[in-house]
């Protein structure tokens, strides 16, 4: 009986030993990452021919339950804004991103 449950606390060990988090590598080990975006809003450029950037407000306020809830929809041509992909857009050869 001792021995079984020594197996059994050596078996959880092991199990617990493996779920432990890992360390996760370092993005960016020899820099750091730059957000050269823009915010989307009634000001951002698009593409002559694009629709435009577009917000619709779906619910804002205190729910009958009291909490606060807040929704809204959004539309944006996929030539506006910053272009992480941009390559793509101007010559036929190019890869872009990969996206």
């Amino acid at each position: 009986m001792r021995r079984d449950l020594i197996l059994i606390g050596l078996f959880c060990s092991v199990i617990l030993a493996s779920c432990a988090p890992q360390p996760q590598p370092q993005p960016f080990p020899n820099g750091k990452l730059v957000d050269l975006s823009y915010s989307f809003s009634t000001e951002t450029i698009y593409w002559p021919t694009a629709q435009s950037f577009t917000l619709e407000k779906v619910a804002e306020g205190v729910t009958p339950g009291g909490y606060y809830y807040a929704a809204n929809n959004f539309a944006a041509a996929e030539h506006g804004g910053t272009h992480l992909d941009s390559p793509i857009h101007s010559r036929l050869s190019s890869a872009g991103c990969g996206f």
